[in-house]
């Protein structure tokens, strides 16, 4: 019996192991997926207004800002960093607070990351107005989907962001 539990200690051990291995390579992977999308985006909404997203490599390569930016918003920052293992950003949001979100790791498409709350600054209630989830599509080296979920007393609001590099 005594041989059994350390077999089955040894192979829980094993899986512990390659699922934090795993898991590592593929925030690695995303986020270095990211920094592709490094200069300038545009994307337009059926009424015609424009909408930037800018990305550039910052601290020594250790982060990617990106600022999103309108006519009627001046700019909004989201920062994505490595935190060990996981992939995270935290978005600066023009309502005044700063969610902060985790990559998904069970994603089924390699051309998605999936980012999901984990908690916010400047956020007096969870019923006030922040960020919830951000998807990033990528569809070719060119062309990207955002689709972010706001949320405000319990009601959640997507909004989708086709962009094109434009440089």
């Amino acid at each position: 019996m005594k041989k059994i539990s350390i077999i089955l200690s040894f192979v829980a051990l094993l899986f512990l192991i390659t699922d934090t291995a795993y898991s590592g390579d593929k925030a690695k992977k995303n986020f270095e997926k990211m920094k592709t999308l490094v200069g300038t985006w545009q994307s337009k909404t059926p009424d015609g207004s424009v909408t930037k997203i800018t990305y550039k490599i910052v601290s020594n390569g250790s982060a990617i800002m990106e600022i999103i930016s309108s006519k009627e918003d001046p700019g909004m920052i989201s920062m994505y960093h490595l935190n060990n293992d996981i992939l995270m950003m935290t978005h600066y949001c023009s309502a005044g607070n700063q969610p902060r979100m985790k990559a998904k790791l069970d994603t089924e498409n390699p051309n998605e990351i999936n980012f999901k709350y984990i908690d916010a600054t400047n956020l007096k209630s969870e019923k006030d107005g922040h960020m919830l989830n951000l998807d990033i599509k990528f569809k070719d080296k060119d062309h990207l989907t955002h689709v972010w979920t706001w949320t405000k007393d319990g009601k959640q609001t997507e909004f989708v962001f086709d962009a094109e590099r434009i440089n």
